[in-house]
């Protein structure tokens, strides 16, 4: 039989890069290759949280309106 799949539960947190403050309510988006891509808010301390697959290659990207990235 095929073994069952392990997951993880990752916890984040997004903080602005000129300060590292907090981010509360920031757009995040999970990409990870090979599930659909998760899309969800941070919360009020600009943490989130998720579960994958074990092994599945992910990337974060998060967004604040009237914030830009840093180049």
């Amino acid at each position: 039989s095929t073994p069952a799949i392990s997951k993880y539960t990752i916890a984040a947190r997004v903080l602005k890069a000129s300060d590292n403050t907090p981010l509360p309510n920031a757009e995040v988006k999970v990409i990870t290759f090979a599930e659909t891509d998760l899309e969800m808010q941070a919360d009020a301390q600009g943490y989130i949280e998720f579960t994958l697959d074990e092994e599945t290659p992910f990337v974060i990207v998060a967004s604040k309106e009237g914030l830009l990235g840093s180049t």
